[in-house]
């Protein structure tokens, strides 16, 4: 797999962790778009750019495009890099949003937490059964705590 074909797969993988239904547009002629990500009735055109040097304007075209192309509601651009001069300057009067590779972080740890979240939820399910099962008075003093609320 290429380094932007992995770095789109692991883009994809954050954003579902963060609720965001995703969908991966083809690797070629994908008219400006990467990603198209979902939630809350909004659609978003997402350019994917892994770069070592800072991204350019050129992205900041082909997401605008994307987001006439596709219909969506907004365009980003998501780099582990950061961003030219010029890209910014152009980003904001065309109403693409930028995420730096600083803000990338910051969501993956986001991301990152909330996969846990699940895992939590089932271990304080398992231990609230173990405590009525191990306990017959246990379970009595949950059910009365419960009507009480």
């Amino acid at each position: 797999m290429s380094r932007g074909a992995d770095f789109e797969e692991k883009l994809a993988r954050m954003y579902r962790r963060l609720g965001y239904r995703v969908e991966r547009t083809q690797a070629s002629n994908d008219h400006g778009a990467d990603l198209l990500l979902s939630k809350h009735g909004r659609t978003i055109a997402v350019q994917a750019k892994s770069y070592a040097k800072p991204v350019g304007n050129k992205a900041v075209q082909e997401a605008f495009a994307a987001q006439a192309y596709y219909g969506t509601r907004a365009a980003w651009v998501i780099t582990d890099s950061t961003f030219t001069a010029g890209a910014i300057a152009q980003a904001k009067p065309c109403g693409v949003r930028l995420i730096d590779g600083a803000e990338l972080r910051v969501l993956r740890r986001k991301a990152r937490r909330r996969q846990w979240l699940p895992v939590l939820g089932a271990f304080a399910c398992a231990a609230l059964l173990a405590y009525c099962v191990l306990d017959p008075q246990g379970a009595a003093q949950l059910a009365s705590w419960a009507q009480a609320r």
